[in-house]
């Protein structure tokens, strides 16, 4: 799934035959799978010792709603109870002794994977034959969040091979005394065996619109242990706040960020088999999303993935079957009662609000394979400052405090919303059509032809971005991204020193290369030698992550990370380190680099490998 699909050919019914997917049928398998939200732990805990009897074996999994199509999968169970998707939760305080069993009613040798191995090595863990019973006993000897498996002994090349993938289950290892109010997400993803671009992704043994709906009043404090149970990245992003970064990891270690070093964010890339703990308090109602940011795994087409079915590329101009049919997998939906404007300026007097006409369009044969590009234009253009091409939009520069009323123009002959990335606003402006907002006054679908009045203030001073919040797969990688830098009242942007790199798909299809600007390749970037250049780096593409390292004369360089999704860094970790990021969709870093006159460069290794030349004057 390193690249997903955009539209897929036809998925023919027969191509299911062997692939793990049912359509409903009785016959292959009575044992129903049970979506394991993680709020109790298995086993029996005694005198410091968790005794868990397991059993691996073949299950009917509804990742949807129960009358929608099934998968037929490798799960675990507690003995005598329904197989769990993920698999029951051991979580234990500090110091437990953990004896588990397994028992392998399933046609393959497993191995049980050792406590904390990112790649399971085969020749390291436990191997139970089918019929037979293997031990996977461990002492909780470590803080934090980790996660047990086993998986199929058969070589990859071996066909036909049970689907391991979602044998697994979280593990937690509190602090002897702690409270234990938090939330644990798992990450599971199913991928046939025909055709690796299908795939269906679910979040506690269910995906969109079938995910846990949360609720929470304003002012209520939330915590999230997150597990990505999977071998490709995962950047999760929530809408209209800031959740701050208490640990990340993987499953080998889970590390606790110290308490003055924490970050704000609104984006955290789950490495593979990664965890990391999250905290946040809504401060204003409404209802809020939070979803891994790469296109395809928030994509509807995981609809039609899951029943074998071809692609329905048409876009649902109402709300509520927008959100149904045209989003799926990992996605999940907060409902925050409370005053939608409870943390906001009260409306400013009309004379004291800037002004913006903001419209999405066309430009025919923009691409190399004569694709179409989308974009934006603004207007009027001095606030705006952008380069020579329409793709991506241009640079909008704002002031902190400062009101804004933006009217969009959809121009195109396609259904489209905006997204304001990262800023705090009022739900009904978050640009998720038919969802956000409060009852009654949601986000509405801009039509062709129509428009749509988004009014916010910007809380703080960072790096945001634009972008559309609909088919995103098409419409991101045709250009409709963009940045924006919100600034401090009195201060202007001093483009001999501010440079924005946005990262972004450059144009549709499977093998569109990552621009810079909008660049093949990037253009030089024109440093201010000996003075502090602030860099804003912006990952927007549809799937990719980036990784970056800047050096001058074969030596790398250093530079201070001073803000991350256009919040500050915290005071403590404003530090001198190595020239260096990786970073995924939805994600911004802000670094200062300062560097003596000469010629550098920015070494960029992503879907395609590429130098961003750098000038120091």
């Amino acid at each position: 799934m390193r690249r997903a699909r955009g539209v897929r050919a036809v998925l023919l019914a027969a191509l299911l035959a062997g692939t793990g997917c049912s359509t409903g049928t009785a016959g292959v398998t009575s044992t129903e799978v049970r979506a394991n939200d993680n709020r109790t732990s298995a086993g029996v805990l005694k005198d410091g010792v968790l005794t868990l009897a397991l059993v691996a074996t073949q299950a009917t999994w509804h990742p949807a709603a129960a009358t929608d199509s099934s998968l037929v999968v490798a799960a675990f169970a507690v003995e005598g109870d329904a197989p769990q998707i993920p698999g029951p939760l051991i979580r234990v305080p500090l110091g437990t002794q953990v004896k588990a069993t397994v028992r392998n009613t399933l046609s393959d040798t497993l191995v049980l994977c050792k406590l904390r191995q990112v790649k399971c090595e085969l020749a390291d863990g436990v191997r139970v034959a089918p019929g037979e019973s293997g031990a996977f006993d461990f002492e909780a000897d470590q803080w934090g969040t980790s996660a047990y498996r086993a998986v199929s002994a058969v070589p990859d090349s071996v066909r036909p091979r049970l689907d391991d993938r979602q044998l697994m289950g979280g593990v937690v290892v509190d602090s002897v005394g702690s409270t234990t109010d938090d939330r644990v997400m798992v990450i599971n993803t199913w991928v046939s065996p025909a055709d690796s671009f299908r795939f269906v992704q679910a979040i506690n043994g269910k995906t969109w619109p079938h995910t846990e709906r949360f609720s929470a009043n304003v002012g209520d404090s939330l915590r999230w242990r997150w597990i990505n149970a999977g071998a490709t990245e995962h950047p999760m992003h929530l809408h209209g706040f800031y959740f701050r970064l208490e640990s990340r990891g993987d499953v080998s270690g889970d590390t606790l960020i110290a308490a003055d070093a924490r970050p704000l964010e609104v984006t955290e890339n789950l490495g593979p088999w990664g965890v990391a703990t999250i905290a946040w308090s809504p401060s204003r109602g409404g209802q809020w999303l939070f979803h891994c940011h790469k296109a395809a795994h928030m994509s509807g087409n995981q609809h039609a993935f899951l029943a074998g079915t071809p692609i329905d590329t048409a876009m649902h101009m109402d709300g509520a079957m927008h959100m149904a049919r045209d989003m799926g997998g990992l996605i999940m939906a907060i409902n925050v009662t409370g005053d939608p404007t409870a943390d906001l300026p009260v409306a400013a007097s009309p004379a004291a609000v800037t002004r913006f006409d903001l419209s999405i369009i066309e430009r025919a044969h923009y691409f190399k394979d004569s694709a179409n590009a989308l974009t934006f234009e603004v207007l009027p253009s001095a606030p705006a400052i952008r380069g020579p091409d329409p793709v991506p939009g241009p640079l909008l520069t704002l002031t902190r405090g400062v009101p804004v009323e933006i009217v969009v123009h959809n121009r195109i002959g396609a259904p489209s919303t905006v997204h304001w990335h990262g800023l705090e606003l009022e739900g009904v402006y978050d640009g998720v059509a038919g969802f956000s907002g409060v009852s009654g006054s949601v986000t509405p679908m801009i039509a062709p032809r129509d428009s749509f009045v988004a009014r916010f203030t910007p809380l703080r001073s960072g790096t945001f971005m634009y972008h559309s919040h609909v088919n995103e797969e098409s419409q991101m990688a045709r250009g409709l991204v963009a940045p924006i830098v919100v600034l401090e009242p009195g201060e202007r942007f001093d483009a001999t020193r501010d440079h924005v790199l946005l990262f972004a798909q450059h144009g549709p299809g499977d093998l569109a290369q990552i621009a810079v600007n909008g660049r093949i390749p990037a253009a030089p970037i024109v440093l201010r030698a000996g003075v502090p250049n602030r860099l804003r780096l912006i990952n927007i593409t549809a799937i990719d992550e980036v990784t970056g390292e800047v050096s001058g004369n074969a030596a790398p360089l250093s530079w201070r990370v001073v803000a991350t999704d256009g919040a500050a860094a915290p005071p403590s970790t404003i530090v001198s380190v190595p020239a260096r990021f990786r970073f995924g969709p939805g994600q911004i870093i802000d670094v200062e680099l300062t560097v003596p006159k000469g010629r550098y460069g920015m070494k960029v290794v992503t879907y395609n490998n590429f130098e961003i030349p750098l000038v120091a004057r």
